[in-house]
C-alpha cells in the first residue's frame, strides 16, 4: 500500500505540473501553434518508444535476471547504439511526418526523442530497484523545469525551437541530478543478452505505445486534411484526457507489475499461488478508478475544457473529450491488465501482431472517418481501435494464462457509470466552477456509496 501510495502521489502531482503546462501554452499559443507543438512532441514520443521501448520494458522485466551492475552497463551500451541509428532514422522521418517545419526544428525534435527516451529508461530503473522517491523526484522535476522554462519563453514570443530546447533540458536534468545507469563496459557475461532483450522486447514496446502511435496516425490525417488549428483542439482534448486518467491508471499498474514479475521469477509455485490474487487486485483497481474518471471527464468536458483550456481550444477539445476518454480506458485495460500475460509468459510477439492491426485499423479508419465527421472522426476511430485491441488481447492472453473472470466488475462499473452520467445529464449550472464540482461530486457519490456498500459487506462474517 505504501508504493502505491508514493505512487499516486508521483501521479497526482505530475498532473498538476502536466494540466498547468497544457493550461497555460493553450492560453498562450494559438491553435495553429499548439498543434505544431503537439506534431512535433507527439513524434518524438512515438520514435522514443518505437526504438527505446524495448530497453525500458527490458529493465523492468529483467533486471533481477541478471547481475545488477552488468545489467546497467549494458542498457547504457545499448542506449548509445540505439541513438546513433535514432540520429539518422528519425531525422529522416521527420520530414515525412514534420511537414512544413525547418531543418533546426527537425533536429530539436530528434534531439528531444534521445533524451525523453533516457528519461523514460531511468524512471524504469528506478521502478525496478524499487526506489518511488527517486522515481517521484526525476517524474515531477521534468514537468516543472519544462513548465517553469516554457513561461520565461513564451513571454517573450513564440518560438517552436526554443519550446523543444526547453524539453531537451528538463528531460537531462533530472537524470544528472540522480543517474541511475551506469557506465563502463558489461563483463562476458552479458555476451547474447542485448540479443535476447530485443526478441522479447521490442514486440511489446510496439504494444506499449500504440496508444502515442494510434494518437499520431490521427494528429497526421487531421494536419494533412483539416491543418495545424485542428490538431491543436484534438491534442488539447487528447492530452487532457490521457494525462489524467492514462497517467492515474498506470499508478495501479507501476504498483502491481513489479511484484508479478519478482512471484514470476521465484518460481511456478510461488506464481500459481500468488499471481491470481495480485491480477484480480490489478482488475479490481482498474475498472473501479477508470469508470471513476471516464464518467468525470465525459459529464463534465465543457466545464474542464474551459476552466483549463484557451479560449480558442476549449470548444473543440470539449467536443472529442468523451470520445478519446473512452478510448484511453479501453487502451489502458488492454496495456495494463490483459497484456500482462504476454509480458510474464514471454510470447510478445502476439502484442507485436496486435499492435500491427490496431495500427491498420487505425489508418483505415481515420481516413474514412475524418473525411465524413471531421475532427470527431479521430474520436470515434480511437474507441474502435482501442475497443478492437482489448478484444484481441483477451481473447490471446487467456489462452496463455488464466485471467479472473472479468465480467462482474465490467457490468457493476458499466452500471455505476450509467447511473453516475444520468445523474450529471440533470445538472443544470452556469456558473462552470458550481456545475464542475456538482458533477464530480455526484460521480464521487455514486461510486463512494458502492465502496462503502462493498466494504461494509466484506466485513461481514461468512457463513461455515
Amino acid at each position: 500500500m505504501s508504493d502505491k501510495l508514493l505512487y499516486l502521489a508521483s501521479r497526482v502531482a505530475n498532473g498538476v505540473f502536466s494540466f498547468a503546462t497544457l493550461a497555460y501554452l493553450t492560453r498562450t499559443l494559438s491553435p495553429d501553434q499548439y498543434g505544431k507543438y503537439a506534431m512535433a512532441i507527439t513524434y518524438a514520443s512515438v520514435i522514443s518508444g518505437a526504438f527505446y521501448g524495448w530497453l525500458a520494458i527490458s529493465v523492468g522485466r529483467f533486471f533481477y535476471a541478471y547481475e545488477r551492475l552488468d545489467f546497467q552497463k549494458k542498457i547504457a551500451e545499448l542506449f548509445l547504439i540505439t541513438s546513433g541509428i535514432v540520429g539518422i532514422l528519425g531525422f529522416l522521418g521527420a520530414t515525412f511526418y514534420l511537414k512544413g517545419y525547418s531543418q533546426q526544428e527537425k533536429l530539436l525534435v530528434v534531439l528531444a526523442t534521445v533524451t525523453l527516451a533516457g528519461h523514460t529508461i531511468s524512471l524504469q530503473f528506478a521502478n525496478a530497484k524499487i526506489l518511488p522517491l527517486i522515481y517521484s523526484f526525476q517524474a515531477i522535476s521534468r514537468l516543472a523545469l519544462f513548465l517553469a522554462l516554457a513561461i520565461i519563453i513564451t513571454s517573450q514570443g513564440y518560438s517552436l525551437s526554443l519550446i523543444l530546447g526547453a524539453f531537451i533540458v528538463s528531460c537531462l536534468v533530472p537524470i544528472l541530478v540522480r543517474p541511475q545507469f551506469s557506465y563502463g563496459k558489461p563483463s562476458g557475461s552479458m555476451l547474447g543478452v542485448g540479443k535476447k532483450l530485443l526478441l522479447f522486447s521490442v514486440p511489446l514496446s510496439m504494444t506499449l505505445i500504440s496508444t502515442v502511435a494510434i494518437d499520431a496516425v490521427g494528429r497526421y490525417f487531421i494536419h494533412g486534411m483539416l491543418g495545424s488549428a485542428a490538431v491543436g483542439g484534438f491534442a488539447a482534448g487528447y492530452d487532457l484526457a490521457q494525462q489524467s486518467m492514462g497517467a492515474i491508471m498506470n499508478v495501479f499498474f507501476l504498483a502491481y507489475y513489479p511484484k508479478m514479475v519478482a512471484k514470476y521469477e521465484a518460481g511456478p509455485e510461488e506464481a500459481k499461488e500468488s499471481l491470481p490474487g495480485l491480477l484480480k487486485a490489478l482488475q479490481t483497481d482498474l475498472f473501479f478508478y477508470g469508470a471513476i474518471q471516464f464518467c468525470i471527464l465525459y459529464s463534465a468536458a465543457t466545464e474542464i475544457c474551459a476552466i483549463l483550456l484557451g479560449k480558442e481550444i476549449a470548444p473543440s477539445a470539449s467536443s472529442i473529450i468523451g470520445y478519446v476518454s473512452l478510448g484511453v480506458l479501453l487502451n489502458c485495460m488492454k496495456a495494463f491488465y490483459f497484456d500482462v500475460a504476454f509480458m510474464l509468459e514471454k510470447k510478445t510477439w502476439i502484442s507485436l501482431f496486435i499492435m500491427a492491426s490496431m495500427v491498420v485499423f487505425s489508418v483505415v479508419f481515420n481516413y474514412a472517418l475524418i473525411s465524413i465527421f471531421g475532427v470527431s472522426g479521430a474520436g470515434f476511430t480511437l474507441v474502435l481501435t482501442f475497443g478492437f485491441g482489448v478484444i484481441l488481447s483477451w481473447f490471446m492472453g487467456r489462452k496463455i494464462i488464466k485471467f479472473p473472470n472479468s465480467m462482474p466488475d465490467i457490468l457493476r462499473n458499466l452500471t455505476l457509470t450509467l447511473i453516475a452520467c444520468t445523474i450529471c445529464a440533470f445538472v443544470s449550472e452556469d456558473r462552470v466552477w458550481l456545475a464542475l464540482a456538482m458533477k464530480i461530486s455526484a460521480v464521487c457519490a455514486v461510486f463512494g456509496s458502492y465502496f462503502i456498500y462493498a466494504r461494509w459487506k466484506r466485513s461481514l462474517p461468512r457463513a461455515g
